[in-house]
């Protein structure tokens, strides 16, 4: 904004495809003109901010109304079988899929050693980390 001289790109939280593009040019945009830029998501916390939160104790009338509301799923996944761009077997394939992924993953993660360079996205030679 303003304050720090770059542009703004807004979304709605419960469109995946507003996000994605919000994202996706938000991107360009750093790549292009080489500013910071800032991606502004109109969302809302389902579940408070970790586990142990429990928001509807601190903010129960907005939390009510939230419960009340679809998660972005199924928002989502309805849109896709009523413009008919997903039939529900490919929904269910993909949900599947998804499912096996993580399921695959977390057993994966009970066998992981940690090395040292693990958090490195590259090796930089000379670069001192934490």
């Amino acid at each position: 904004g303003k304050a720090f001289g770059c542009p703004i790109f807004h979304c709605n939280g419960d469109d995946p495809l507003s996000v994605s593009t919000a994202l996706e040019t938000a991107v360009e945009w750093r790549h292009e003109w080489g500013v910071d830029v800032i991606v502004d998501m109109i969302c809302y916390r389902r579940n408070g901010h970790n586990e142990l939160d429990q928001p509807a104790f601190t903010q129960p009338k907005l939390y009510k109304e939230i419960s009340r509301h679809q998660p972005t799923l199924k928002i989502f996944e309805k849109q896709l079988l009523d413009d008919g761009t997903m039939t529900q077997e490919e929904v269910d394939e993909i949900k599947q899929f998804v499912l096996q992924s993580y399921e695959k993953d977390f057993e994966a993660s009970k066998s992981y050693e940690r090395k040292e360079t693990d958090w490195l996205a590259n090796r930089w030679t000379g670069f001192k980390g934490p």
